[in-house]
């Protein structure tokens, strides 16, 4: 009998979608006998990552109406989900981290 693999689909991949994403990864990491093969299907019609709602291409004055350091796709310390927090930089730490300024992220972030 052939083996069924599991498989998931994210329909949308806004900022909520790819939260999910990162949860999803957080708890195979955590899983005891995580599947040797998964299938993720990635569903969206609009640009990954920003969605319908958050167009990459509008001036930078606009997206998402929200200073760098708040932004962030991980989840914040303290957050009460089963997986685990995987702690990540904010958009801003990010960027710096893209510029080559490593020593103004900490580790936890980095790594």
């Amino acid at each position: 009998m052939p083996t069924i693999s599991p498989s998931i689909a994210l329909i949308g991949l806004g900022p909520r979608g790819v939260s999910t994403l990162e949860r999803l990864v957080a708890h195979f990491n955590v899983v005891e006998n995580p599947p040797q093969e998964f299938h993720l299907h990635l569903i969206d019609d609009a640009q990954h990552g920003g969605g319908r709602i958050w167009d990459t291409t509008q001036t930078k004055a606009l997206c998402m109406n929200t200073f760098a350091h708040g932004m962030t796709l991980f989840s914040e310390p303290g957050a009460t989900v089963e997986a685990p927090v995987v702690e990540g930089p904010t958009i801003y730490e990010w960027v710096r981290l893209h510029l080559g300024h490593e020593e103004e992220v900490t580790r936890a972030k980095r790594d």
